[in-house]
């Protein structure tokens, strides 16, 4: 499964122990302005967590830093495609 969340509807990123199963990391992204709701994404199963946790954290940031929140880019960002492997960035 493959899902895409803008950076700019990211509001938290933190650690969850909300499964029994595992610990997960917790995406919370805001669902629409009109509505002003809050989903939950929970993500399971990596090998360091905690590693993979500051990965995503960083890109959050890195991303608010880019474009100042409330504001569009005049030109259009340059995107990645995060789900293929590293050795096929340029």
């Amino acid at each position: 499964m493959q899902i895409a969340i803008p950076y700019s509807t990211i509001i938290d990123v933190d650690k969850s122990s909300a499964m029994d199963f595992s610990e997960t990391i917790e995406v919370k992204v805001l669902d629409g302005e009109e509505t002003l709701s809050v989903d939950s994404y929970f993500f399971a199963y990596f090998q360091d967590l905690p590693t993979a946790l500051e990965q995503i954290r960083e890109a959050v940031s890195s991303a608010r830093h880019a474009v100042p929140q409330g504001s569009q880019p005049s030109s259009p960002l340059h995107l990645i495609d995060t789900t293929v492997p590293r050795s096929a960035f340029p």
